[in-house]
């Protein structure tokens, strides 16, 4: 079993903590206060990172939660793992599967990348 030192320990407790609190944030609609929890992941790379982590959660707000970050985050990395999670998603067949394909659709409208409007109209 793999040890952890007290300041690894903290930093797993703080991620879990912040993800825990931006899937709060975005089931309530508070958008606001989900990018202020997204700016405190860090650097684009470590947030990127856990977003994307997340979005393999069984836990459909988990997964919703996610697409919304990396919305935020934005760019053509963005767009690329959201075309993808549409794809898994739609797989699926399930209503929480439905549920994250919405939110999908949603943040890639939002966005202003090119890319983005492409992955809508296929």
């Amino acid at each position: 079993m793999e040890k952890l030192s007290v300041e690894e320990m903290r930093h797993k407790m703080d991620t879990v903590q912040l993800q825990d609190e931006l899937v709060d944030a975005c089931k309530w609609g508070e958008l606001d206060r989900a990018r202020e929890l997204i700016s405190r992941f860090g650097t684009e790379p470590r947030a990127r990172t856990l977003l994307e982590e997340m979005l393999q959660e069984d836990d459909a707000q988990a997964r919703q939660a996610a697409v919304f970050g990396l919305g935020e985050l934005s760019g053509a990395v963005s767009v690329k793992r959201l075309e993808l999670q549409l794809a898994l998603e739609e797989a699926r067949g399930d209503y929480d599967g439905e549920s994250v394909v919405e939110e999908i659709v949603r943040v890639l409208g939002r966005m202003e990348d090119t890319e983005a409007r492409a992955v809508l109209a296929r």
